[in-house]
């Protein structure tokens, strides 16, 4: 695979002369590895300071891509580790010879074939179609003979006697019901549960307005309370 290098600034002929080498290179997109080294100047003439700029503050190795090649201005175009351009824009027609003498042949583009006008319309000369005759259904005849109707199958009557059912007395039909129908014994409702009665909350003297509970007395009584949920009073 080529290998090419670009060397180029911020301005706007470093852009242009970007863009014409890709298009140019396209067609060898998979045969080519185009790198692009933009330094960040606006113009070309201050490549120089740059240069000792870099290597006042960062030393040598900043600089070691452009000391290698030997690129003192800018823009500059090496292929396959030598220089072939250093310190001015090519024109388009310039930078295709240099790639050709590179040995980077670029394909030519094919015409475009011109349409061909859409011939008009000729009618057809009657001598030169040969003839064709028409075609001609065979005749039928005018009266045609059917088949004759086909007669109605006859059921002869079965040589047994259908006898009529014997009659069911009335006295059977009941005791046919009777077998039929279940018979269902009517259950007496359960009688009614009593409700059990509410039962009185049992008074305590908790509940009581005459109790002093910080106190443990009754006011009414007079007295000491020992157990408040036994109330010495009747109430």
């Amino acid at each position: 695979m080529r290998t090419i290098q670009l060397f180029i600034c911020r301005d706007s002929r470093s852009k242009q002369l970007l863009d014409d080498l890709r298009e140019l290179t396209k067609p060898f997109k998979d045969k080519i590895d185009l790198k692009v080294h933009l330094i960040h100047i606006n113009n070309p003439e201050d490549f120089p300071n740059f240069l000792e700029t870099m290597e006042e503050l960062f030393g040598g190795i900043s600089t070691l891509t452009f000391r290698k090649y030997g690129i003192k201005s800018i823009p500059a175009i090496v292929i396959d580790d030598r220089k072939v351009l250093e310190g001015r824009y090519p024109s388009r027609q310039e930078l295709y010879e240099i790639l050709a003498d590179e040995g980077i042949t670029l394909e030519e583009r094919k015409p475009i074939q011109p349409i061909k006008p859409v011939e008009e319309f000729k009618p057809v000369e009657e001598s030169s179609v040969s003839r064709v005759e028409r075609y001609t259904p065979p005749e039928f005849p005018s009266e045609i003979e059917f088949p004759p109707p086909m007669e109605e199958p006859k059921f002869e009557e079965p040589p047994f006697s259908l006898e009529k059912p014997e009659e069911i007395t009335i006295e059977e039909k009941i005791e046919e019901e009777k077998v039929s129908k279940p018979v269902i014994e009517e259950v007496p409702p359960p009688p009614p549960i009593p409700k059990p009665e509410a039962r009185k909350a049992k008074r305590t003297c908790t509940t009581c307005v005459f109790y002093n509970e910080a106190a443990k007395r009754c006011a009414m009584l007079g007295r000491i309370v020992e157990d408040p949920l036994n109330p010495p009073c009747s109430w």
